[in-house]
């Protein structure tokens, strides 16, 4: 494993028996040095030979080395070989056959060549193959955050993060990761501030930015340490960068006033609308882009418990007719809500080998709810929901409709649940329940083409007692 060092070293000693290849100045002699997982996939140095150890100290930078087969300048490609070869001047080639890793040697061979037309009778010796230059990269890490509050109006925090890829703990001995940069910001306005508050309303508005960077310490699936000497393209494509923004907003009552208006009509309107955006790319995927949009607008109402009437208390207190005379009927519902809701994405993508992926949805949902007790023993339950999907509707159709207060697009699901409960107290010494419920049930699943429609309907019955005995 050579990806902790920087350098390889070795000392190369030539001896020329007749003087006819070696010289101080020229050589006919070319040394060569193979190194990788096999005859295949290797990395090769090879340099001149001249006469003595002088001037055949080579010294191998296998960082360069490693990232020849991605970069272009300087480079050739030989096809019937699979070669990348770089000339480095002085007669110094660097090569690269497949795709070695100097994280996997199992191969070390050294030869000579003649490039001479005569044979060569003589020497060549190699000495002290070594590795040096230990990685000794530093890695920072820092953080910086900023909190802001002014009074209850607005509202301020952002954060910035950086980490070096060489950035390790104190168990480890390299780092290994990504440089990293990151950084979001948060603020929020409450513009009910700047309206008088009489009305009662609360309107918190939100924005929210967050993008971060990443950039790998080696070429995904390599060893090749990413530098700036890899083109800008190269290093585009191997990052990973996120970007997300968004905004809300909610509009709601939060008045205690006790008017009639502000408390049953008003106190339980709610209503939101959200939005948010994201782009993305990385070594797989050449973009993404996303977006989602949802919004909601619910009211309610409860009308209390003392919306009843005695019907027969003119019967006195008496024991015979007691539990007649304390009889309840209300005349107002316990409780009643509505709610409609819709939803929207997109998504797009493109990976790196050209495939594209789209989706999109985009749902409304509708609910009803009441709630009516008739008696203390007698209730009343009713909900009812729609799911309309909307894909594929034009935007003037979609506003032509909302004018009309109408819902089009392809109706998915419907739900309805109707329920009875009695719970009679006849005798003090007996608990009676009973309870009668019916359900409804349609669904449409547009993407499939044989049985995509379905609906059921269920009915439910149940009765209960028990009996109390003890004094």
């Amino acid at each position: 494993d050579y990806i902790h060092y920087n350098t390889m070293k070795m000392f190369v000693y030539g001896k020329d028996d007749f003087g006819t290849h070696i010289s101080n100045d020229s050589t006919k002699i070319e040394f060569f040095l193979r190194f990788g997982s096999d005859e295949n996939n290797y990395y090769e140095v090879r340099e001149p030979v001249y006469e003595g150890w002088h001037g055949n100290n080579i010294e191998i930078d296998l960082v360069e080395l490693s990232q020849i087969r991605f970069i272009n300048k300087g480079v050739v490609y030989n096809d019937s070989l699979k070669t990348y070869t770089k000339y480095k001047g002085a007669g110094r080639y660097l090569v690269v056959k497949g795709k070695p890793a100097l994280r996997n040697v199992r191969m070390l061979i050294g030869g000579v060549r003649n490039l001479g037309d005569t044979s060569f009778n003589g020497e060549v010796w190699m000495n002290e193959l070594r590795l040096s230059n230990v990685k000794k990269d530093k890695g920072i890490a820092m953080r910086a955050r900023l909190d802001f509050a002014w009074a209850d109006l607005l509202r301020f925090n952002g954060e910035i993060n950086k980490q070096d890829a060489d950035f390790h703990n104190v168990a480890t001995r390299f780092g290994n990761g990504d440089n990293k940069i990151s950084g979001n910001f948060n603020t929020s306005v409450s513009l009910d501030k700047f309206l008088p508050s009489k009305l009662g309303l609360s309107i918190p508005v939100s924005l929210n930015y967050a993008r971060s960077e990443s950039t790998p310490k080696y070429m995904p699936g390599t060893d090749v340490q990413v530098t700036n000497a890899l083109p800008d393209t190269t290093i585009k494509r191997i990052m990973t960068i996120n970007e997300k923004r968004g905004m809300s907003v909610s509009l709601s009552f939060k008045s205690r006033s006790q008017s009639f208006v502000m408390k049953h009509l008003l106190s339980k309107f709610r209503a939101s609308y959200s939005r948010n955006e994201g782009n993305g790319s990385n070594s797989r995927t050449r973009y993404s882009r996303t977006s989602s949009e949802s919004g909601n607008v619910n009211w309610g109402i409860a009308f209390g418990r003392d919306n009843y009437v005695r019907p027969f208390k003119w019967l006195g207190t008496s024991r015979l007719f007691i539990k007649l005379s304390d009889m309840k009927l209300y005349f107002t519902p316990s409780s009643f809500s509505t709610k409609i809701s819709g939803t929207r994405n997109s998504n797009q993508s493109e990976t790196r080998s050209g495939v594209p992926s789209q989706n999109s949805a985009f749902n409304v949902n509708r609910s009803i709810a009441g709630q009516y007790k008739i008696f203390e023993s007698f209730s009343v339950d009713y909900n009812r929901s729609y799911v309309n999907d909307l894909r594929g509707v034009p935007q003037d159709t979609l506003l032509s409709l909302l004018k009309q207060m109408k819902m089009g697009g392809l109706l998915t699901s419907v739900n309805q649940n109707f329920s009875i409960k009695y719970n009679p107290k006849l005798f003090s010494w007996l608990t009676n329940n009973i309870s009668y419920s019916t359900g409804f049930k349609y669904g449409f699943n547009r993407q499939q083409r044989i049985s995509a429609r379905s609906a059921t309907r269920n009915k439910t019955m149940n009765a209960s007692g028990s009996f109390n005995l003890t004094n």
